[in-house]
């Protein structure tokens, strides 16, 4: 039995395994003509005439196209959400390695959307009857923001296409990422965090607006952005949000939650950079008015202080003029009280007053003395012996002038003299 081609040693080429592939789908009678039924989404027209579409269901979905002559007998018109059955079959599309149904026939499966839009639909109108895309609660973004937020994935090129535009328009800008997925399952919990870190955001770094952007991608690709979650986080953001989600023709309930919608994340970065000529106008005389405003202000404010200065200075030198009198009167009566002509009086006065008590004193002090030396004289007259050797009496001395009073003193042959009271004479001693 020869060996199969796909278990051949031999390693394949990409395009070998493909065509492999292809010539086995499309040689298998089974998928030559094939009717699935499902819901339509990404259907849109090229410039061709062709159709291209999504076919999907709750589990899978597998990409279509129907080709011009093909669309021109259509009975009805199709739209996303639309349920349907499609005729065809099945080959490969070489280029991106996929699978696709081409379509030959199409008609719709029953009345109405299909489940998955049919849902949507039903958000959508919950939301809206609750007030949540109401054109009342939508705000104006800020006409000169200086810091702007950005929910995107890093790796996305609508990141590169926001900084892009906002670095041509206005360099001066901060602009902080707040990173997070924009599909999958775990996109819509993290787009609500990226939301909630940015409105945490305090002080200098708070931004002014925030915004919400992913590149266009199938119905599915952009499902995180019609998620309840993410809807409500953006209704419930203090700051401004502009939704610049998928390409023009892309709508999504986050679109219509968002303060403003751009149709793209560039057109949304233009957004928040454009300044109208009206607001520039009303900023320059808003800003003129202010000034104006803070001039009168300070006009007031400097009056006020230099009629307080005037004030202080006033009665500064009112109280250094008195203290100033007051001390040259002080010195004024010191200066007569220092006078030499009132001082040499004064001096004068005192000198008359000292000399009259000293003549008092010395006149009082010689009476004194002469009261006294006449007691004195009186006192000695009394008891000078003169006056008893002039009643009679007499006082023998010795040479020595010892004055005899016992006879034992004296000696046989010794002279003496003898003084009486008109004068002295000598004497022997006998016996």
């Amino acid at each position: 039995m020869p060996s199969s081609p796909l278990l051949s040693p031999e390693p394949l080429s990409v395009s070998e395994l493909t065509q492999q592939i292809k010539g086995r789908i499309e040689s298998d009678p089974r998928f030559e003509s094939v009717s699935v039924a499902g819901e339509i989404s990404n259907c849109r027209r090229s410039a061709t005439g062709h159709l291209y579409f999504t076919l999907r269901d709750a589990e899978a979905q597998v990409r279509c196209v129907m080709w011009r002559a093909q669309v021109s007998r259509l009975r009805v018109a199709l739209q996303d959400g639309m349920s349907v059955v499609v005729r065809g079959r099945v080959g490969v599309y070489e280029r991106e390695g996929t699978y696709q149904l081409f379509a030959s026939a199409i008609e719709p499966a029953g009345l109405g959307l299909g489940p998955i839009l049919a849902e949507l639909e039903r958000l959508k109108q919950r939301l809206a009857a609750e007030g949540l895309f109401d054109v009342a609660r939508k705000r104006p973004l800020p006409s000169f923001p200086s810091v702007i937020g950005v929910v995107t994935s890093p790796k996305a090129a609508a990141w590169q296409d926001v900084l892009h535009v906002l670095g041509r328009r206005n360099p001066s800008l901060r602009v902080i990422l707040s990173p997070t997925l924009v599909q999958g399952d775990d996109a819509p919990l993290q787009i609500v965090a990226a939301i909630r870190r940015l409105n945490d955001l305090q002080g200098r770094d708070r931004p002014d607006v925030i915004l919400v952007v992913r590149g266009g991608g199938s119905l599915e690709e952009l499902s995180a952005f019609n998620d309840e979650a993410v809807v409500r986080a953006v209704a419930a953001s203090a700051i401004p949000v502009v939704s610049g989600v998928g390409h023009e023709v892309d709508v999504t309930l986050t679109d219509l939650a968002a303060d403003v919608r751009a149709p793209t994340p560039s057109v949304a970065a233009e957004l928040v950079t454009a300044i109208p000529r009206e607001s520039l106008l009303e900023r320059l005389d808003e800003q003129a008015s202010n000034l104006q405003e803070v001039m009168r202000l300070r006009l007031i404010a400097l009056r006020e202080q230099l009629d307080a200065q005037h004030g202080a200075l006033v009665a500064q030198m009112g109280a250094r003029l008195a203290a100033s009198r007051s001390r040259l009167d002080m010195l004024q009566q010191a200066l007569r009280l220092l006078r030499p002509q009132q001082h040499l009086a004064r001096q004068r006065v005192a000198l008359q007053e000292l000399q009259r008590r000293l003549d008092l004193a010395e006149r009082g002090l010689l009476r004194a003395w002469r009261e006294s030396a006449q007691r004195l004289a009186a006192q000695l007259q009394a008891l000078s012996p003169l006056n008893t050797l002039a009643r009679g009496y007499a006082i023998v001395q010795r040479d020595n002038h010892e004055v005899v009073q016992h006879v034992a003193q004296v000696v046989a042959g010794e002279r003496l003299r003898v003084l009486v009271s008109d004068g002295s004479f000598n004497v022997r001693v006998e016996s």
